[in-house]
C-alpha cells in the first residue's frame, strides 16, 4: 500500500513528508475495527516539534470504504494531530507509543472519545523521544467500537482485552513480585508495580519521582456527599469469586515508603525500594476495578441505580443485576460504578477511562432518571459530567418540564435556597 502525498501545511514552515514504516488494519468482530500504523517523526534534535503530515489509506469495509488515518506535527499550535477521514460515528480508542523505549516506565498516550479527531499536546508527544539526534519511531494503535450491554444491564466497553484480563488474573491481589503495595482500611491490599502505573498515568510519574504537587491520599477522586452509586456506600456482592484473600504478609519498617516524601528525597529512591501507599476515601472494589484497568484494559461498569426499576420483591436492582453478570462471568472483576471511576480516573489523569465512563453515564440517561442525575452530588462535584446532563435536558426539556420530577426538585430547591439548581436554571434558558 502506498503513502498518499502530504499537502502544505498551515504553519509557516513547509510541512516534511513522513514516510510509511508499517501499517496493518483488521476488523476483529462485527462492531470493532482494529488498526496499527509505525511511523518516524521528524522532530528537532531536543525533541521539539517540527512542521510535518503524512496520511495512510485504508478501506473501512461496511462502513466507509475510502477511509486515511492522519498525522499532522503543527508547530504554530504545538499540538499532533491525529484524525480519520472521513468522520463518521463511532467510539475511538488510540494508544501511542515510542517503539525505540527501553524503560519499561516509558509513557503511552491513551485517549477515547465519540471523536475521528484528536489534538494532542506536543509536551504529552515530547515524553515519548528517547534518543537526541534521531526522528521519533512512535506506534500508534486506533480501535473504532461500540458498546456492549449484557442482558443484565452491565455493560462491558468492547476496548477490553479478555486475554490480558485472564493472563493477570489473581495476580494484582497477591504480592508477588510487585514493589507496590495499595493498603485499605480494614487491612485489605492490592498489589502493582511502578513502571505500569508511571507508563499509565501522569499523576504516578509526578508521585514516583517525587514531586510535591501530588498526595495519593487527597481526597480528590472521592465523589463527596451520599450517592447511591458509590462504590464506596453501596452494597456489593461478595468478592469472594473475584479477589484473593489477603496474604497478611507484611514488609520491614526499613522497607516502607510513606505516602509523601519531598523532590530531593525523590530522586534517591533505589529500584529495589517497596512502596505502600495508603488509599482512603476510594472503595477498594473501585481501585481494584482501575487497577485491573492499568494491566489489561478491561472494565466493567455496573448499571446506574436511577435507570433501573424497583424490584417487586424488594431487592436492589442494582445488586442483582450484579449478582447475574457475575454468574454468568464467574472470576471477572465486580461491575462498579462509572460515577466512582470516573472520580478515580479524574485524580489519576486517565482520560480514556474518564471518557469511558462519562460514556456509560450518558448511554444510562432517560427522561425518568435526568433530574435524580442532575441532581446528584456526582454533578455537583464534577463540571463535565453537569455539563452533558444539561445538554441531555435541554434536548428532552418539553418532557423534563412536564415530569414529577422536575416539580419535585423545583420545590426543594425553592425551600431551600438552592444557588445550584438557580445555576443549572441558568443554564438551560441560555441554550432554549
Amino acid at each position: 500500500m502506498q503513502t498518499p502525498g502530504a499537502t502544505p501545511a498551515q504553519s509557516e514552515q513547509p510541512s516534511m513528508f513522513i514516510p510509511k514504516v508499517a501499517f496493518r488494519s483488521h476488523c476483529t468482530i462485527a462492531d470493532q475495527f482494529r488498526a496499527h500504523w509505525e511511523l518516524s517523526v521528524p522532530v528537532t534534535p531536543e525533541g521539539g516539534i517540527v512542521a510535518a503530515k503524512s496520511l495512510i489509506a485504508f478501506a473501512l469495509h461496511g462502513v466507509a470504504p475510502n477511509t486515511t488515518l492522519n498525522w499532522h506535527s503543527d508547530p504554530a499550535a504545538e499540538v499532533a494531530v491525529v484524525s480519520i477521514d472521513p468522520p463518521f460515528v463511532a467510539w475511538t480508542d488510540i494508544r501511542i507509543l515510542s517503539c525505540s523505549a527501553t524503560d519499561a516506565a516509558s509513557p503511552i498516550i491513551h485517549l477515547f472519545a465519540p471523536s475521528m479527531s484528536f489534538t494532542i499536546p506536543w509536551s504529552d508527544v515530547r515524553e515519548l523521544f528517547t534518543q537526541e539526534g534521531s526522528n521519533l519511531l512512535i506506534s500508534l494503535t486506533f480501535v473504532l467500537s461500540l458498546f456492549l450491554h449484557p442482558p443484565s444491564g452491565v455493560s462491558v466497553p468492547t476496548i477490553c482485552d479478555p486475554t490480558a484480563l485472564i493472563a493477570i488474573s489473581r495476580l494484582l491481589d497477591t504480592r508477588q513480585n510487585h514493589d507496590v503495595t495499595f493498603t485499605f482500611p480494614g487491612g485489605k491490599k492490592l498489589y502493582a508495580d511502578r513502571c505500569m502505573l508511571e507508563k499509565k498515568s501522569a499523576y504516578f510519574r509526578q508521585f514516583f519521582r517525587g514531586s510535591d504537587e501530588v498526595d495519593i491520599d487527597s481526597k480528590e477522586g472521592v465523589l463527596g456527599g451520599e450517592d447511591s452509586d458509590d462504590d464506596e456506600t453501596a452494597t456489593q456482592p461478595s468478592e469472594a469469586a473475584t479477589a484473593a484473600t489477603q496474604d497478611g504478609d507484611s514488609d520491614p519498617p526499613s522497607q516502607l515508603l510513606q505516602k509523601k516524601r519531598k523532590l530531593a528525597e525523590g530522586a534517591a529512591f533505589a529500584q529495589t525500594d517497596r512502596y505502600i501507599l495508603p488509599v482512603s476515601g476510594i472503595s477498594y472494589t473501585t481501585f481494584r476495578a482501575v487497577l485491573y484497568y492499568f494491566y489489561a484494559e478491561w472494565i466493567t461498569f455496573a448499571p446506574l441505580t436511577s435507570a433501573l426499576k424497583p424490584l417487586p420483591d424488594g431487592r436492589n436492582p442494582r445488586e442483582e443485576s450484579i449478582r447475574a453478570y457475575l454468574r454468568q462471568n464467574p472470576g471477572k472483576p465486580v461491575p462498579v460504578s462509572s460515577k466512582s471511576v470516573y472520580a478515580v480516573a479524574s485524580k489519576y489523569q486517565l482520560q480514556a477511562l474518564r471518557a469511558l465512563s462519562l460514556a456509560h453515564i450518558e448511554s444510562c440517561l432517560s427522561t425518568s432518571n435526568i433530574i435524580t442525575e442532575l441532581f446528584s452530588s456526582f454533578c455537583r462535584n464534577y463540571p463535565e459530567p453537569r455539563k452533558k446532563m444539561v445538554e441531555f435536558v435541554t434536548r428532552h426539556w418539553t418532557d423534563v418540564k412536564a415530569s414529577p420530577a422536575w416539580a419535585a426538585a423545583k420545590q426543594e430547591a425553592r425551600e431551600a435556597g438552592d444557588a445550584y439548581f438557580i445555576d443549572i436554571m441558568g443554564q438551560i434558558m441560555d441554550v432554549l
